[in-house]
């Protein structure tokens, strides 16, 4: 078994803000079609400028995460009601940053990627949750519809 895909949760669980997080770091790895579907959605909640800023900082996140974490990222897939151990720790780490808990959100960087990169990390993680709030206090008819179009749920 892989510890970072351990179920450890349910996403239903989770606050809307990490909810949204989860269904876009698992939409991302989905590819280019998803992530044209995600700044398509931040745009619509954000306004494009703001929309595009918040797309970009996801982008530089994940990047990071791909090119410097200690082992490949594990996740679940995009309809499962799960939350993996992986996505569990990146969702700590995004509120960390974004309620200005630094030294939490170094501890929760450091689990998952190299110490070089520790604090670029956090400082996205910090731009992220911030457009992340800003989405889940949206208008309900402003909120982003995160799951592809084409995903079955189960």
């Amino acid at each position: 078994m892989q510890r970072g895909g351990a179920a450890v949760g349910l996403l239903e669980h989770l606050p809307l803000t990490e909810s949204y997080q989860v269904k876009c770091l698992r939409l991302w790895a989905e590819g280019i079609e998803a992530r044209g579907q995600i700044a398509e959605d931040f745009s619509q909640a954000l306004g494009s400028t703001q929309g595009e800023a918040a797309f970009h900082s996801l982008e530089e996140f994940i990047r990071l995460l791909a090119q410097f974490a200690h082992r490949p990222i594990i996740r679940h897939g995009v309809g499962c009601r799960c939350l993996g151990a992986d996505e569990s720790v990146i969702t700590h780490l995004i509120a960390a940053a974004a309620e200005g808990q630094r030294n939490d959100a170094k501890l929760f960087a450091a689990l998952v990627v190299r110490h070089l990169v520790v604090d670029r990390l956090c400082l996205r993680a910090e731009e992220i949750g911030m457009y992340f709030q800003i989405l889940a206090q949206a208008q309900p008819q402003h909120t982003p519809n995160l799951i592809p179009r084409s995903a079955t749920l189960h």
